[in-house]
């Protein structure tokens, strides 16, 4: 599943602040940021910004 959203960075913050797990750190390549995430269940979620 891919999430796309305007600030990734207050996102993230906002997700690690409640428990989120990531599996990796922010990532940007030429502007598109992305990251992954774990849900409750261990599936993995992409959270994605637009340049």
């Amino acid at each position: 599943m891919v999430i796309t959203v305007d600030d990734i960075e207050s996102v993230v913050s906002r997700l690690k602040n409640n428990g989120v797990r990531f599996k990796n750190d922010l990532m940007d390549n030429q502007g598109r940021k992305q990251i992954l995430c774990l849900d409750p269940s261990d599936n993995i979620i992409e959270l994605f910004q637009e340049a």
